[in-house]
């Protein structure tokens, strides 16, 4: 990568360089049934690093569902052709500078209504996989938008997003239980590389449009109970991520 001019178009950019040593599983771990969905593994030396990305809200202006939609100064702002000056360069160059473990994006990724056909989408899936680092998202409000204007190539919100998921090689992403509000919600263990020794629990939360309900935060404590008794009965360390804040978050 020239640190500093970032020349996405083609998607076809190979920054394993900037990944670290860190292994993962992408299967569930049979002993965990469903409540540890997956198993990142870290060096004993090191802590492991996280970048959270969030609210890009990625618009192709070409795609807008009425005309009246966006000014004019924001139809020529959001041209697919700024995609990459817009958002996609900011990310390589945060990845190639800070060279995570791990990549979170805890949605808003993608203004869903300025994606009827899915292009943005598959365009950043392909950007993300190049990188070769595992990486992790939750639906927000406008990823998954699944309004289907008439003649559209619309493609259906969660589960259409959720077959590319399944196809890439990197990405950290199960549907959740059933029962759950929303469809993101899985739990991701880091264990320490060759003990197996849990360093913390990783929560992923899907606060749909309007935020946390019961069903996500019973989900959140069964996870960890279960947990509990894979670590000698020792509550683990743990870090909740989701799009909308809580509700305790606004009354501070």
């Amino acid at each position: 990568i020239n640190n500093s001019t970032y020349k996405l178009d083609n998607y076809n950019l190979n920054a394993s360089e900037t990944s670290s040593l860190l292994s993962f599983k992408l299967t569930s771990i049979a002993q965990a049934s469903e409540l540890v969905d997956f198993v990142l593994e870290m060096p004993s030396n090191r802590e492991m690093k996280i970048l959270q990305i969030t609210d890009t809200q990625i618009i192709d202006s070409s795609q807008m569902r009425s005309p009246d939609r966006l000014n004019k100064s924001a139809v020529e702002m959001w041209t697919r052709g700024k995609i990459d000056k817009n958002c996609f360069n900011h990310i390589a160059e945060l990845i190639d500078s800070e060279r995570p473990d791990l990549i979170l994006f805890t949605g808003d990724i993608v203004y869903g209504e300025f994606d009827d056909t899915g292009e943005i989408w598959t365009r950043i899936i392909d950007f993300m996989e190049s990188f070769n680092i595992p990486w992790a998202p939750i639906f927000g409000n406008h990823d998954n938008d699944d309004y289907k204007p008439e003649g559209s190539k619309k493609y259906g919100g969660d589960e259409y997003l959720e077959t590319l998921f399944a196809e890439c090689d990197n990405c950290l992403y199960i549907h959740g239980p059933a029962e759950v509000q929303g469809s993101s919600n899985y739990i991701v263990n880091v264990l320490e590389e060759g003990s197996g020794k849990l360093v913390e629990s990783l929560v992923f939360l899907d606060s749909y449009h309007s935020g946390l309900v019961q069903s996500n935060t019973k989900f959140y404590e069964d996870a960890i109970d279960y947990v509990k008794t894979l670590n000698n009965d020792v509550t683990p360390r743990s870090i909740v991520f989701e799009h909308v804040p809580i509700t305790q978050y606004g009354d501070a």
